[in-house]
Parts: C-alpha cells; sequence; structure tokens
C-alpha cells in the first residue's frame, strides 16, 4: 500500500453530543480533493454516495458556514431557503448542481417543528405530475407533513423551482443531484417526484417512507436510498397490513443499500440477511455502551452521564455522520479491492477475467 493512499476514518463512540447534527470535532468534506465528485454518471458510485452524504450533513449548519464550506470544495453558487421549519441549500459551479435538504433539528427550538411534520402522516393527494391519475386507488398519495413543507420552500418567485429553472437556462446540460437525511430525504423524494428526468440522480440516507404505491411507481429517476444498521427512521410511516386487500399504504422508493456496522454496502438485502446483520450491529453497539459506562464509572462519575452513548442502537444509527463516515470506509475498501485486482491482473495477465 502506498504512503499517500486513502485511509478509514474512525467511527466514533455514539454519544449524543458528538453524533447529533451540527456534530463538533467532524470537518466537513475532509480529503474531498482526493476523491473528486463525479457528475458526469447517474451510477451508483462509493465516491458519490460519500459527497451525497456530506451534503446533507451540511444542510443542518448555518448559512455562513454551509457558504463557506460549499466555497471550499468548489461550489461557489449558492441559494439559501429557510422557511418555518424547513431549510435547503442549492449549490453550483459550472459543472453541476445539488441541492440538499435538512433534515429533523434536535438542538434548537424549531425543532418541535420538524417533530410535527414528521408526525403529520396521513396520506394525502400528491399535487404533483404524478397526483391526476384516475380512481382513489391508483391516486398518488404522500405523506401530509412533508408535502406541506414541500409546499412552503418549492414553488413561489423565491422558491426552490424558480432557482433551479434559472440555474437550468443558464446551462441546459448541467446535471442536478438532490440529496437529504431524515425529513430532509422525505423532501428530496418529493422534490424528484416534481422534477421527473430533470434530475440526474436522487440520494437519501435514513429516509421514512414519503408515499403510497402509485407514487412509487410513477417516479421514475435514477434513486439510492441508503439505511445504516438498525437505523429506525426508514420503518417511520409503515405499512399499511391491509395493503394486500388493495388499501392504500406507504411504500419506499428505491432499491435499499444497507450499510452495516462493518462499513460494507450491501445491495437489496433480504429481510433475513438485514435480521442477522442488525444483530450483529446491536451487540456490537451494546458492547461498546458497556466499555463506555464502565469508563465512566472507572472515572469515579459513578452514574450514567449524557455523554455516554445513546441507549439503543436504532436511535444513534440514525446519525448522519456515521452514513458519512461508513461511506468513506466503505470507499476506501473499494479502492483497495479494486487496486489490489488491478495489480494481480497486470502481473498475470493469463489470469484476469475475460471480458467476453
Amino acid at each position: 500500500m502506498t504512503q499517500d493512499a486513502l485511509q478509514p476514518k474512525q467511527i466514533p463512540a455514539r454519544k449524543g453530543e458528538q453524533i447529533i447534527p451540527p456534530e463538533p470535532g467532524f470537518p466537513f468534506f475532509e480529503q474531498a480533493e482526493r476523491v473528486p465528485f463525479d457528475f458526469r454518471d447517474s451510477q451508483l458510485k462509493a465516491d458519490s454516495a460519500w459527497w451525497m452524504a456530506e451534503f446533507s450533513r451540511l444542510a443542518y449548519v448555518d448559512r455562513t458556514r454551509a457558504q463557506r464550506e460549499l466555497a471550499r470544495v468548489g461550489l461557489p453558487g449558492f441559494y439559501w431557503k429557510s422557511a418555518g421549519s424547513t431549510q435547503l441549500f442549492i449549490a453550483h459551479n459550472d459543472d453541476f448542481v445539488v441541492l440538499a435538504y435538512r433534515g429533523t433539528e434536535v438542538k434548537r427550538l424549531n425543532g418541535l417543528e420538524d417533530v410535527f411534520t414528521d408526525v403529520d402522516a396521513d396520506l394525502v393527494r400528491w399535487s404533483g405530475p404524478f397526483g391526476a391519475s384516475s380512481g382513489a386507488s391508483g391516486a398518488a398519495k404522500v405523506h401530509d407533513g412533508f408535502a406541506k413543507a414541500f409546499a412552503s420552500v418549492f414553488p413561489g418567485d423565491d422558491g426552490v423551482q424558480t432557482q433551479l429553472a434559472t440555474l437550468r437556462a443558464e446551462r441546459p446540460t448541467r446535471p442536478l443531484f438532490v440529496t437529504g437525511h431524515s425529513l430532509g430525504a422525505g423532501l428530496a423524494t418529493l422534490t424528484a417526484a416534481r422534477l421527473g428526468s430533470a434530475l440526474r440522480a436522487l440520494y437519501t440516507f435514513g429516509s421514512p417512507r414519503v408515499g403510497n404505491a402509485a407514487f412509487v411507481r410513477q417516479v421514475h429517476v435514477p434513486n439510492y436510498r441508503f439505511v445504516h444498521n438498525n437505523d429506525w427512521v426508514p420503518h417511520v410511516a409503515p405499512r399499511n397490513p391491509l395493503a394486500i386487500i388493495g388499501l392504500s399504504s406507504y411504500e419506499h422508493l428505491g432499491r435499499l443499500r444497507y450499510i452495516a456496522a462493518d462499513s460494507r454496502v450491501h445491495d437489496n438485502p433480504t429481510l433475513s440477511q438485514q435480521l442477522v446483520l442488525g444483530v450483529q450491529g446491536a451487540i456490537a453497539y451494546q458492547l461498546e455502551a458497556a466499555s463506555a459506562l464502565f469508563a465512566s464509572v472507572d472515572r469515579g462519575l459513578g452514574r450514567l452521564s449524557p455523554r455516554l452513548s445513546i441507549p439503543f442502537d436504532m436511535f444513534a444509527d440514525h446519525a448522519i455522520v456515521l452514513y458519512s463516515l461508513h461511506l468513506w470506509n466503505h470507499l476506501v475498501a473499494t479502492r483497495r479491492a479494486s487496486s489490489v485486482h488491478t495489480s494481480a491482473a497486470t502481473s498475470n495477465p493469463r489470469r484476469a477475467p475475460s471480458l467476453g
């Protein structure tokens, strides 16, 4: 391994103060100059997934910092929108545009508004281009709270739609990527539904279910849905057990990419495979939490501290910084495997795999 090879990042102890965004002590886009974002392709790539997770993480900070961090990584064009509890940014350069929505805020007072948005889970008729299907059972429907939050920022003279139209008029072929975490993933999904083919790709992290099956069937954009270990939010807005007899029910959009506790990304694992991986992750987490507790007692605290690990991994695993760190480590592992394969093929061409 060369000295300048990419190195994996340490996964932190899952303590509330360290992993609730915006997280202290975790620089944004660290080593980004060594893994340039490939804007030319809509196909899923390890480096693109990491970049999108970082954009989603950055959506939690204030406007000034977001603009500064984006300019530092070559995205000087900047638009910021905050309406009620909904927050987003659009960043761009000559090559591509990215729109990132903030997820549920828990560190500030307006976090209560986010919670109300999350729990407003009635299915309502989708007013976008896919909401005109005939028949009650065939109508595209979405989460009421998400639809209201989306309507607060997307239309209007100063809304997302106008900003994107302006950017598209300037450079019609410049690709657009949309991303978000948690509540932000829900809003990103509605944006993808509204924009359709104008979108290059959608990346979501820890996304709840957003709409019913009719909605999901009519969203035709490349989309990549990541779930980390035992993250509980993707199970929010549960499926209706009576869906088998035709009643409307929430469904997920997109093929699952499951991030295991060891940073491996599994492509659409079965429910039984997810169960095994989740149990392994839960055991590792409880061992980590026990170690932190014993260390606290050894230091003489003798009691649970808010700085200790979050009690259950289902909550801790939702942290966007963990998504980003695991995807970075997956990127490193992918590059190392590719390098080993290339070296083996070069040194022994007779054993190189056939492309025919």
